[in-house]
């Protein structure tokens, strides 16, 4: 169901940064993506006990996350007190901040706005300007940092200092089209706000409201009474110095610039592709997430089969495989089929050892709503079928409406089936 697959998306994503979350916080958190409806909470919680209850994730005090990931949850209550730590070195940046009239508000972003910080972690920071203050106010701050040896260059001085990642000028809020993403999105809903002059926080969650588009479930609360206009200051003195300001300063960094955005109304300084890096990570995380759907008769087990079921548990990490029901299977063989019940057949798949879970099919299960029915339960990434199962085209199909694919992953042996043992069989006991 789409529901889980968020779930496990949104969980497998905040494992990246080792960040396993409440119920609430997941809810908040939750990816949706485009052409998912959005769910209500019964919704949500039937499908967290779900997956809980199925193994695909983890519940321990209190915290969610995948059953691959590790918690260790002495460690995010470390991470935790490290962060309150560290906001006090903060207050000597503020005050001067608070006396500038050009700096509208601050926000902490990275790990110290989600309170899980290192020792030596540094305060990543989000700056908004006044128009046409950009680069005055950085030149301010960034000597002021210096002089009392907390800013946190590119050569890696002042450990645990501050990092002024992000400069933006209070007209130029909107994340660009070509950055939205599931990475920025959620910088956007954690950022903690600890300045905030004339409302910039409320323009600036009114100007990413397409975060709501990946997000749909964020708290980003916008009080509309609270807004007001931003004062823009048109004294000619100050606008050419901020100019000088940015030419010297741009001229400065052209020896060493990689990935940085730098322009008079914002600058961005982080030279690593982090969320490059993290979605990488996440993508092949994705891969150790994989279940895999097997559906057949498996009247009775032969060498064939398992081939099929080995090669079908090798493409994920968790095997599902559902049996055609006693009725289903003699309306398709025949009479005098299934030779074995249901539960024995479903009995002999169990004592495989490889299988993760073996289920029987309903009695009604020949039209293509009571296959998507199933595929929308059981969420497979995989639908494995052999290269004589019929109607590929529209089991691939199904399989596309839920984000799956359909792999062929064993060419048909003419020579062995079931129903070709059971003649031969049939034929030894005539003679």
């Amino acid at each position: 169901m789409p529901i889980r697959r968020a779930i496990l998306l949104t969980l497998s994503y905040t494992s990246q940064f080792q960040y396993p979350l409440t119920a609430r916080q997941l809810w908040q958190r939750l990816i949706i993506l485009p052409g998912d409806e959005n769910v209500d909470h019964r919704q949500f919680a039937e499908a967290l006990l779900w997956l809980r209850d199925n193994k695909f994730i983890l519940f321990q005090n209190g915290y969610f996350f995948l059953s691959y990931a590790k918690f260790d949850e002495k460690e995010r209550k470390t991470r935790s007190l490290e962060a309150k730590k560290k906001l006090p070195d903060l207050e000597p940046l503020l005050r001067l901040c608070k006396s500038l009239p050009w700096v509208r508000a601050v926000a902490i972003t990275g790990s110290m706005g989600v309170e899980q910080a290192k020792v030596d972690d540094d305060i990543d920071l989000l700056i908004v300007t006044s128009k046409n203050r950009l680069w005055i106010t950085r030149m301010i701050l960034v000597a002021f940092a210096e002089v009392l040896g907390k800013h946190r260059s590119r050569l890696g001085r002042a450990k645990s200092g501050w990092c002024f990642n992000l400069w933006l000028e209070s007209d130029q809020l909107a994340v660009g089209l070509k950055s939205r993403s599931v990475y920025t999105a959620y910088e956007v809903i954690q950022a903690k706000w600890v300045l905030d002059k004339d409302a910039v926080r409320n323009w600036f969650y009114i100007t990413n409201s397409w975060v709501k588009g990946i997000l749909p479930n964020s708290e980003i609360s916008v009080s509309f009474g609270a807004l007001r206009n931003q004062s823009v200051s048109n004294n000619l003195f100050l606008n050419i110095v901020n100019a000088l300001a940015y030419f010297f300063q741009r001229l400065y960094m052209v020896g060493h610039i990689t990935r940085e955005t730098v322009s008079p109304s914002v600058a961005f300084f982080h030279p690593r592709d982090t969320r490059g890096q993290i979605f990488d990570n996440w993508k092949q995380s994705l891969s150790f997430n994989k279940t895999v759907l097997v559906t057949g008769v498996f009247d009775i087990l032969h060498e064939e089969h398992i081939r099929f079921l080995r090669a079908s548990r090798s493409l994920g990490d968790k095997l599902v495989v559902g049996i055609e029901s006693d009725i289903r299977v003699r309306r398709i063989k025949g009479k005098g089929r299934p030779i074995n019940k249901s539960q024995l057949r479903k009995s002999q798949l169990e004592a495989l050892g490889f299988i993760d879970k073996v289920i029987v099919l309903p009695e009604q299960f020949s039209k293509p709503v009571d296959h998507l029915r199933l595929l929308q339960a059981v969420s497979p990434s995989i639908l494995a079928v052999s290269s004589h199962t019929p109607h590929l085209k529209e089991k691939r199909d199904l399989m596309a409406k839920i984000g799956g694919e359909l792999r062929v992953v064993l060419e048909e042996n003419p020579e062995i089936s079931t129903t070709k043992l059971i003649a031969r069989k049939e034929l030894r006991a005539k003679k």
